[in-house]
């Protein structure tokens, strides 16, 4: 992952398709599929961390913030930022996958884009 021109990107298609096959816990057909790309989904959730947001500054801030909108990769003030229930089903599935198979996809995600 890199920042570039106020992106948030990862950085080679091999490292996106990496991320999808990392979250397909979230993606089964028993759970809803996320209504947003799960690499702003996943983005979302490091700014929120990194800043030390709550759930309602992170949505005020990517909807009102034109730098919070460009790191999620929304270039036009009509695209629009991912729903709140989106975000949560998310997390929860997430969360779900964290109880059931004992890891933790964000963490792994991160600490594997963020290797030298």
């Amino acid at each position: 992952m890199i920042l570039s021109r106020g992106i948030i990107c990862f950085t080679s298609a091999s490292r996106q398709r990496s991320m999808r096959m990392c979250f397909q816990c979230c993606l089964i057909p028993t759970r809803a599929r996320p209504n947003a790309p799960i690499r702003q989904l996943v983005s979302m959730m490091i700014l929120k961390d990194g800043f030390g947001w709550s759930d309602a500054q992170l949505f005020e801030r990517c909807l009102s913030n034109i730098q919070v909108m460009g790191l999620l990769g929304l270039m036009n003030l009509s695209d629009e930022v991912p729903a709140e229930s989106a975000y949560n089903s998310f997390r929860h599935a997430l969360y779900a996958d964290q109880l059931e198979a004992g890891r933790d996809l964000i963490g792994e995600t991160f600490s594997s884009l963020t290797r030298t």
